[in-house]
């Protein structure tokens, strides 16, 4: 099977699944896997802020981890199974909360092993809370 086959078909079992899914690529494969999630109909997130907005609207959404992992990310990764996801609003001051509608939403986080290295260096195992994870 071709990679890009076997990555299709990757991408075709994320929304069934109750975990944030792992993408591992070398930094200069980014791009490239980029034209194709959105050629699979995910949306980029930038942000914490932006995930949340695409849980909450049921959108299927990657983000690729540039640099360190924020904290903000990091909860979202731990919350998603459970059901529920809450982040603090700083521009409303409140805390929001959405339920994941499983099988409608699909995140994907995008990452190197460098990157996966590190956040475990910085005590968050990555690999240890996410779902299906697919090696490029």
């Amino acid at each position: 099977m071709r990679s890009e086959d076997s990555l299709k078909n990757f991408l075709s079992l994320v929304p069934s699944q109750r975990e944030v899914c792992l993408i591992i690529v070398n930094d200069d494969q980014k791009l490239e896997l980029s034209q194709t999630l959105r050629d699979e109909g995910y949306s980029l997130t930038s942000n914490s802020e932006s995930l949340f907005d695409a849980i909450d609207h049921k959108i299927k959404a990657y983000f690729l981890l540039e640099g360190e992992l924020p904290k903000t990310i990091r909860d979202i990764i731990i919350q998603y199974p459970t059901g529920q996801v809450e982040v603090f609003d700083n521009k409303e001051m409140k805390s929001k909360v959405v339920s994941p509608e499983y099988g409608e939403t699909a995140i994907v986080m995008v990452a190197s092993d460098e990157q996966i290295r590190k956040a475990e260096k910085n005590g968050f195992n990555i690999l240890e809370n996410v779902g299906l994870a697919y090696r490029r």
